[in-house]
């Protein structure tokens, strides 16, 4: 399996390494050992933080959507969360007012053309 990783995702995964203890990149710093329980990880790191309750969900939800957002197809994005249908895809990747506004304004960088759709009259028989 390989996953694709932006430069910034790049450089945190070379900074985790250089600076590793034992065989693991990412690692229970009160073990050594890897993480166990990622969640309990999580919600610790998130409450020292002093962030609201956060769940794992909420990342995908702000993945998918950036990524349509930016211009991204539904079906890539699929392939990165790892859905087997689209459908679930589409119930991550929500559209903003900002991503609607860009939507109607690449309409004024068309090429102005009106299609006239002539209309068929009804014959009575």
């Amino acid at each position: 399996m390989s996953l694709p990783l932006n430069d910034a995702a790049f450089a945190v995964i070379e900074a985790r390494w250089a600076v590793r203890h034992g065989c693991y990149v990412f690692y229970n710093p009160l073990t050594g050992d890897r993480f166990k329980d990622v969640k309990h990880a999580f919600a610790a790191a998130a409450k020292r933080a002093q962030l609201p309750k956060l769940t794992w969900h909420m990342f995908r939800h702000t993945f998918a959507s950036r990524l349509t957002r930016d211009g991204v197809d539904l079906v890539t994005v699929k392939d990165l969360l790892g859905h087997a249908n689209i459908s679930t895809t589409m119930r991550y990747a929500h559209s903003n007012d900002e991503a609607k506004r860009l939507a109607v304004q690449r309409l004024s960088n068309s090429d102005r053309i009106v299609t006239i759709v002539p209309r068929t009259r009804k014959i009575a028989v």
